[in-house]
């Protein structure tokens, strides 16, 4: 049998489980596994299909098969995280969720979510003190710790943050080894992994699996994992394999050796050096790139099936070993008790915290800029009316301002931080009551400080109460503080307490049928006790009142009070605030305890239905389209470039003027990411980039495609060499013009389009304008069959919650927008991950047609098969650091590292071996030191031979004349890529009823809530006050429109990005058709929340003044939010910033804050917000409208005129043109200066 077959008695080392101690064996089983899809039409569409296994203790299967066979779902069902599974799994013949209850099955993820502001070794030794015995050592589990950091490869970068978007940490491939540490420490009787070695290169696959081994053999764990494209010796490791053909169809069950001789059996020819994991792939994958090799292979499959269930073997002949088992031993060894848990995880969180500088500066100047500017707002007020009213308005600014901002960014927070809380509940970690102890703790002694800093700027600024300073200040600073705890205990149910205040709705007056309600607000508490601490027994002065007059009453501070409503003595409204705070927390609790996160669904198949009619109909006419545009896409338009490196140097350098470094422990030293790199792609040739994780191969390709890395604060780039294109420097823009890119992730597909509708759109979109439609959907049908995409034509996308297309048929389809414009030069960024073998191969195919047309292609890979790697015509092999081991022809490396006595064994994989030879070996002290060794001399031989070969190529300086030429050729008129870009989006935002349904309800669900409570507003003084309270909460709806940009945008934005770089679309034409889109849905929601509060709860403007006074609040808040959207990169701090602008453009709207200094009363001409309130308020308060004022009685108002001047709002039919006018200005100039913002940064 020619293929390679690991002795697994060969595989030596210290594992880091042969530190732990064994844990039970669990054999795993399933029988009949179906899981299927309804699609719109109700016809079903099989995922997995009769799946009958066996997994014995102490064993290794791999779950192997093409893209989209249903590889990640039967793991998933296996791991209980799967919905609508027929059949029955079972572990040691019981049910699952016993096991998966106490922490006895541990899962990787495709995805890897980490704390980001952690380092690695602080990540790993954290689970190790949360999850390993409680009576084992700290010392021995950190012993622990550092085994899994060496046998990982984990070393180099032991020290390093994880990192996010914001903060460059930890490669990818890094990040992934981390998440699979994760799972090691959690010390399992069953590991179940998806794709763990997708983003590894060869040597630390290799190393993964055979750690694994260890494990599975040595401590009798059971390991059950799916992977793609395994090295040779890695598939001799595997005791057992699955292997699943397209729509879930179980094709074979058993040893890897019985795998090759039943297919061998089956007439399959095994040639000689073939990988045996791509020959088993091979031979069950389905070629749909033509008809008669999908009908072929389609053949070839149901065979295979038959004859594997005609053998009658469903599952696997591996015997058991026989292990003493008790049914009653469903529980590991006790691990950190509850009080270490706390400690643990609260120490994590600090860590995590104090290394988000960003975040704690956001937080801070959120609370100090509030503070100083509401004050300034309500500076030193005296003790006159007007005053007396302002201290009431302001008592809800203090108390319910900060917490709407705090809202927002802790719901942020959040959602961001739960994705590692789900995964490590589910893997019991720790318990919920713990990880709620210690985040709110933390979360509360950090607001608390900041309600201090609040509190002391806003009480001194504004003048509030000064006898008893001490007293009445300390009483202020504890309700703020119990406002950020209710606030920080649930950002959910928070949401709530802001309806029912009695500051809202004077006098209490609110509906007997939701009054109760109160009891469950924090604003009745919060104001009832800045309103007793601030009129209790307080006479103001009211110096324009005479002494004796019945006004004086108003001036009396417990006449207030009575006013408002509140009788209930301090120390009432202090425990009521207690029990809702512990009641919020408790209900938190129950919450994430009884609702975990649950598994994904399947998306349904979105039917085409003219499909059928039009494939009769078009068929002529699609093969002259053909032969208009099979493959040449007319060179002359596209001039072929070759790319040439000179001693191209990357680096990161601290900020000399940031201290950030040192506060972090970030090493205050250069790090350089790529070393001298001198090489060159020709045009015509496929090269390929080679590395171990960390080698800085997507650097590289950021850096040939000119596009800016994002970077923390605290590290600056320092460039140096040279790109050249054909000998020639080139401008950013010119080598966007000339260059398309496929990135590691695929997160800017949209997900509720089908692989082909995405195609369609972007062949619409990228193709030259001198193609016809026809032309252009015939070439987007070509790609889809050439990139294996056929049978999944018709699925979604899919994300989030919903599972649509594979990981590797998402990864084709973004290769495929790529290809589709043709480019001269051609980045792809792993383009292999996520593929199972045979894809891969035909991947790297339709790669080198695309350079044999004259183009020049470079792709990193890390995991190239054997039969692939003849296929690179150059290779570029590069050790960590980004220093160069190789560079030149393909089929020179191997006789190159003969050269200096590297020489490659037989039946092995050049690309295999080239990766081993140049990785550096971090699992013990002695290969360390050998490897670094080998690397070294391999780098300084290649600096030799290098200086010795030189050339330079002619330079082309009409090349960037070309380039731009060519840009305008293809690039499509304004409104026809407007046109196209408006359909996308709606098709996208119509397929996902949620967000369509909450881009209305966010307005108009205001409406709704209001309704409960402002019912049928009478026109005594009362209403006035109730009339102007819901006046101010429709301006609120501002903050509405900046979420809905804030939930929204950003997905719009990635696909954006993507396509601008790749020149496919204009700022302009995205911009504008975002616009259109969110126009209507605007117009609906304010029309709705206009007429319901016109006719329901009673105010009498115009309903048209209130529908163009909603359209411009709301839309003034999108588009500030799409400027800071595409301004900063970190989307917390951006969200810290938005809602404190927001909320401070609403307060000052003038009917709250009713006595502002005059250069905020200047600055306040461009707000919205200003024009918005004086139009509705004059709409709502005409002159001829009559206020009722019981007999002897003292009233404020008598006519809207009093109400108008109360505020300081002009009257007359002018005024209220004037500011419609100013409103409209506002609305337009908002949007005029986001699209400024985004027209600067993508210019």
């Amino acid at each position: 049998m020619d293929f390679i077959v690991a002795d697994h008695e060969q595989v030596v080392g210290q594992p880091p489980g042969t530190l732990l101690d064994t844990t039970f064996p669990v054999t795993v089983e399933a029988k009949n596994l179906y899981v299927k899809v309804r699609g719109r039409k109700k016809e079903e569409r099989a995922i997995l299909n009769d799946i009958s296994l066996n997994v014995p203790a102490g064993k290794l299967m791999a779950i192997m098969g093409s893209s989209g066979s249903g590889k990640t779902t039967l793991l998933n069902a296996l791991a209980g995280r799967a919905k609508g599974i027929t059949g029955q799994i079972t572990f040691n013949g019981q049910n699952q969720e016993k096991f998966l209850k106490n922490g006895l099955v541990a899962y990787v993820e495709q995805h890897d979510n980490l704390l980001p502001y952690v380092s690695v070794r602080e990540t790993l030794r954290y689970v190790a003190r949360l999850r390993l015995p409680r009576d084992m050592p700290k010392s021995k589990k950190f012993e622990i710790v550092e085994a899994v950091i060496l046998e990982l490869g984990l070393k180099e970068c032991a020290d390093t943050l994880i990192g996010d978007d914001w903060h460059k940490g930890i490669s990818g491939g890094e990040r992934r080894r981390v998440s699979v540490g994760v799972q090691l420490l959690t010390n399992p009787s069953v590991i179940f992994l998806d794709e763990p070695t997708t983003g590894l290169d060869a040597f630390n696959a290799r190393s993964l699996i055979e750690t694994l081994l260890n494990l599975a053999h040595n401590l009798n764990r059971t390991i059950i994992l799916s992977i793609h494209q395994p090295r040779s010796d890695i598939f001799g490791y595997f005791d057992q394999i699955t292997l699943l053909g397209r729509g879930g169809l179980l094709t074979f069950c058993g040893t890897p050796h019985e795998g090759v001789e039943f297919f061998q059996g089956l007439g399959f020819r095994l040639g000689e050096g073939i990988n045996g994991a791509d020959y088993l792939v091979d031979a069950v994958a389905i070629d749909d790139r033509t008809e008669a090799s999908e009908m072929e292979t389609t053949n070839n499959l149901n065979r295979v099936v038959e004859a594997f269930r005609s053998t009658g073997q469903t599952t696997t002949t591996i015997p058991a070993e026989e292990v003493p088992y008790s049914g009653n031993r469903f529980t590991q060894p006790k691990s950190a008790d509850f009080f270490e848990q706390v400690a643990i995880i609260s120490r994590r969180i600090l860590v995590n915290m104090w290394e988000d500088r960003l975040m704690q500066w956001g937080s801070f100047l959120n609370v100090v800029v509030l503070g100083i500017v509401l004050g300034a707002m309500n500076y030193k007020l005296d003790e006159n009316l007007n005053s007396i009213f302002a201290r009431k308005s302001i008592g809800f600014s203090i108390n319910c301002v900060p917490a709407y901002c705090g809202l927002l960014f802790i719901t942020y927070k959040l959602s961001s931080e739960m994705r590692v809380f789900d995964r490590e509940r589910r893997d019991k970690m720790y318990s919920v009551p713990a990880y709620l102890v210690a985040w709110l703790s933390l979360h509360f002694a950090l607001y608390a400080i900041l309600a201090i800093i609040y509190s002391a700027i806003m009480y001194f600024m504004v003048g509030l109460r000064t006898d008893n300073l001490a007293y009445h200040f300390g009483i202020l600073v504890v309700d703020t503080i119990l406002v950020q705890w209710v606030t920080v205990a649930s950002a959910l149910l928070s949401l709530g307490h802001y309806a029912v205040s009695c500051w809202w709705i004077p006098d209490c007056s609110v509906p007997v049928y939701v009054r109760w309600m109160k009891y469950f607000s924090m604003p009745y508490y919060a104001y009832q006790i800045f309103a007793y601490n601030e009129f209790k027994d307080r006479q103001f002065a009211c110096p324009s009142i005479p002494e004796g007059s019945p006004s004086r009453v108003l001036c009396d501070g417990n006449n207030v009070l009575a006013s408002i409503g509140f009788d209930n003595p301090l120390h009432v409204s202090f425990l009521g605030f207690i029990a809702l705070i512990v009641g919020t927390i408790l209900v938190a609790g129950l919450v994430l305890h009884f609702l975990p996160a649950t598994g994904v669904k399947q998306a349904e198949a979105v039917t085409q239905p003219d499909e059928s009619k039009k494939k009769g109909a078009d068929k002529k006419e699609k093969k002259d389209a053909g032969s208009e545009a099979i493959v040449d896409m007319d060179r002359t338009k596209t001039p072929s470039i070759s790319v040439t490196l000179k001693d191209l140097t990357f680096a990161l350098e601290p900020t000399k003027t940031s201290k950030f470094a040192s506060l972090t422990k970030t090493q205050a030293h250069q790090t350089v990411i790529l070393d001298s790199i001198t090489a060159s792609f020709p045009a015509g040739q496929l090269t390929a980039v080679l590395g171990a994780s960390g080698a800085g191969k997507s650097t590289l390709l950021s850096l040939l495609q000119a596009r800016p890395l994002s970077l923390p604060s605290h590290l600056k780039p320092k460039q140096s060499g040279s790109i050249l294109h054909n000998g020639v420097p080139l401008e950013e823009h010119s080598v966007g013009g000339c260059t398309a890119s496929v990135r590691q992730d695929d997160t800017h597909l949209l997900p509720a389009l089908t692989a082909r509708e995405t195609l369609v759109y972007a062949a619409l979109l990228r193709l030259p304008q001198s193609w016809s439609k026809q032309r252009k959907l015939h070439r987007a049908d070509e790609v889809l069959v050439e990139l294996g995409l056929k049978d999944c034509a018709n699925t979604l996308v899919g994300g989030g919650d919903v599972k649509g297309l594979s990981g590797g048929e998402k990864r084709r389809l973004s290769v495929g927008l790529a290809m589709l414009m043709d480019p001269a030069i051609l980045l792809l960024d792993e383009p292999t991950s996520g593929l199972d073998s045979a894809a891969a191969r035909n991947m790297m195919i339709t790669l080198q047609n695309i350079a044999a047309k004259g183009r020049t292609v470079v792709c990193t890979v890390h995991q190239p098969r054997s039969d692939i790697y003849p296929l690179f015509d150059r290779v570029l092999l590069l050790a960590r650091g980004g220093r160069v081991v190789y560079e030149g022809p393909g089929v020179q490396l191997v006789p190159h590292l003969a050269e200096h006595g590297h020489c490659l064994p037989t039946l092995t994989n050049p690309a295999d071996f080239a990766l081993d030879v140049a990785s550096v070996d971090l699992r013990n002290m002695l290969a360390e030191n050998m490897s670094r060794e080998r690397v070294s001399i391999l780098i300084d031989a290649w600096k030799a031979r290098s200086l010795n070969h030189s050339s330079d190529q002619e330079p082309d300086s009409e090349l960037a004349g070309k380039i731009s030429a060519l840009s305008l050729m293809r690039e499509l008129p304004f409104v026809e890529a407007l046109l196209l870009l408006m359909s996308r989006s709606f098709l996208n935002l119509t397929r996902q009823p949620g967000l369509a349904i909450s881009r209305v309800m966010n307005v108009f669900g205001g409406a709704l809530i209001f309704m409960i409570f402002y019912v049928k507003i009478g026109t005594d003084q009362s209403g006035v006050n109730s009339r102007l309270n819901l006046l101010q909460q429709s301006l609120s709806m501002m903050n509405s429109g900046m979420i809905t940009c804030i939930s929204m945008f950003p997905q719009e934005l990635l696909l954006f990005k993507f396509e601008y770089q790749d020149r496919a679309i204009s700022t302009q034409s995205f911009f504008l058709a975002y616009t259109l889109i969110e126009l209507p849905f605007e117009l609906i929601a304010s029309t709705l929340f206009a007429i319901f509060s016109r006719y329901i709860t009673g105010l009498q403007l115009n309903p048209g003044y209130l529908i163009l006074a909603l359209i411009g609040v709301v839309s003034a808040g999108e588009s500030i939010g799409i400027a800071f959207s595409v301004f900063f990169s970190k989307p917390g701090f951006s969200l810290q910033l938005l809602s404190l602008i927001l909320t401070l453009m609403v307060l000052s709207s003038g009917l709250i804050s009713v006595a502002m200094p005059v250069f905020l009363t200047n600055l306040n001409y461009l707000s919205v917000v200003r024009y918005a309130a004086r139009t509705i308020a004059a709409a709502e308060f005409l002159p001829d409208m009559i206020i009722d004022c019981p007999v002897d009685t003292e009233c404020a108002y008598h006519t809207g005129t009093d109400v108008m001047k109360l505020f300081g709002f002009p009257v007359g039919d002018n005024h209220l043109a004037f500011n419609m006018v100013g409103l409209v200005i506002c609305v337009v100039l908002y949007r005029v200066i986001a699209f400024g913002v985004m027209k600067w940064l993508y210019r």
